[in-house]
């Protein structure tokens, strides 16, 4: 069974995080978890959050996403999880072999 999680950025406590562990993921394809201790909700890709509150903007989860795979230190197996997620909002943010070679490690 897949359960891939994947910590993706911290804000006064709340974190954002792929899973596969939520009745909205469906055939293996996570959704962003963003919460704390006190709740969460679960995104998909096109869904905004709204971290203003936390000092930032309201921005789609999919940016969230896109950005944290850019970084240097994702492995092959966060950036398919991440090309998983993007995925299913065709028509916004994506990563892909134009970014970075999708290389097995």
């Amino acid at each position: 069974m897949d359960m891939i999680v994947k910590e993706i950025e911290k804000w006064n406590g709340w974190k954002a995080r792929l899973t596969t562990e939520s009745p909205a993921s469906r055939d293996g394809i996570p959704v962003l978890r963003v919460g704390d201790a006190d709740g969460f909700g679960d995104y998909g890709p096109a869904d905004v959050i709204d971290t203003s509150k936390l000092g930032g903007v309201s921005l789609p989860a999919a940016v969230l996403v896109q950005v944290w795979t850019l970084e240097e230190d994702r492995t092959a197996e966060e950036r398919k999880t991440a090309n998983r997620y993007l995925s299913q909002w065709p028509e916004g943010p994506q990563v892909g072999p134009y970014f970075f070679p999708l290389r097995e490690e």
